[in-house]
């Protein structure tokens, strides 16, 4: 139960919410852009996400309350690398999918400052939260690797193929098992496209209107989240001189 007190209230929300099938190849993805119309085709996270939304916007609106939706990319730091944008392992060699598409990054602390930006705002919303700097997978991957994250040797597929095969794959699973079968993200198309189709993402909203800047720029942001990864040295010399 909200207090009586409260006057606005901050969700944070996902862009998971987007229908990311209805935008056109290389398009920008921005706060206007539709929700996904067909969340049960995606994953349960996308459908909580799509419910918490509404939920919160039917409340607010019975109470009279202020709202802003807060819509963070795919949120980077110490303890989530992203895989350093590999889709699998495989040994020595990192597949990376979709290796010229954008990702939608943001530092965790920059997302955090525009969720406090957003409590006193004298604006209601959504803000789409993505850093100024949105590298390809294939570039957020060799940067990792330069700064000396455990990542293997880079084999891309384009992201033309990876939608050919989801098609196909989608194909064979609709004639033989009538659509039912439940497919790993890495071959289910409707989730490739979400994570992997070639996109453009604006932060220009949130930027003008809640006066938010990111201030943990890409090199700052992998430089941090490889060093939490990184084992101690003096650790790991101490843990040898006192095993016997």
């Amino acid at each position: 139960m909200i207090p009586a007190t409260v006057k606005r209230f901050v969700h944070i929300s996902s862009f998971s919410v987007y229908d990311f099938r209805a935008l056109g190849f290389g398009s920008t993805l921005d706060e206007r852009s539709p929700p996904e119309a067909r969340p049960e085709q995606r994953d349960a996270y996308t459908w909580t996400k799509i419910a918490q939304e509404r939920l919160v916007a039917d409340h607010c609106s019975e109470r009279g309350l202020s709202l802003a939706v807060i819509r963070p990319g795919a949120i980077y730091g110490p303890g989530k690398d992203w895989d350093f944008g590999r889709a699998l392992r495989i040994g020595p060699f990192d597949l990376i999918l979709a290796p010229f598409s954008s990702m939608r990054l943001t530092h965790v602390e920059n997302c955090a400052a525009a969720i406090v930006r957003a409590l006193d705002a004298p604006i209601d919303g959504v803000f789409n939260i993505v850093d100024a700097q949105a590298p390809s997978y294939g570039a957020y991957h060799r940067h990792c690797r330069r700064a000396g994250a455990p990542a293997g040797f880079g084999i891309y597929v384009p992201w033309l193929l990876v939608a050919l095969g989801g098609l196909s794959i989608r194909a064979v699973n609709r004639l033989f098992c009538k659509g039912r079968a439940r497919l790993p993200e890495l071959f289910d198309y409707p989730r490739q496209v979400a994570r992997w189709k070639p996109l453009r993402y604006s932060n220009r909203r949130a930027r003008e209107q809640l006066g938010w800047t990111p201030a943990v720029d890409l090199d700052a942001g992998i430089a941090g989240m490889i060093g939490i990864r990184q084992p101690d040295p003096a650790a790991i010399t101490a843990a040898k001189t006192t095993t016997p």
